[in-house]
């Protein structure tokens, strides 16, 4: 299967840069155990989504 990445962008750093992403939505995540408040989690998750998406479309 042929990838469309855009120049300076390996199929190897995309991953990496899924992963890094995906490792802090966990962390996120687990945040909600502590004292952080539900907005600032909310916007940091959708952020990170948002990174994830434009992330597999180019791949």
């Amino acid at each position: 299967m042929a990838f469309n990445n855009p120049p300076g962008h390996t199929e190897e750093e995309l991953w990496q840069q899924i992963l890094s992403l995906s490792r802090e939505l966990q962390e996120c995540r687990a945040y909600l155990h502590y004292h952080n408040t539900l907005d600032y989690i909310y916007d940091k998750i959708n952020m990170i989504e948002k990174e994830l998406d434009i992330l597999l479309r180019m791949l």
